[in-house]
């Protein structure tokens, strides 16, 4: 699904502005699901 990735994409560019998430760019899409699963640990609920 393009659009939940491209939500995704735009939920982790805030995160590293943040400095919340350490994530090279360009590797996103590679590393989606274990991103993913990390933010799914810190909450419960996630909208992505």
């Amino acid at each position: 699904n393009v659009e939940n990735i491209d939500k995704c994409c735009a939920i982790l560019d805030k995160l590293l502005v943040s400095g919340s998430i350490v994530l090279i760019k360009g590797s996103h899409v590679a590393g989606l699901e274990s991103v993913v699963k990390h933010l799914n640990k810190d909450k419960k609920q996630t909208n992505i």
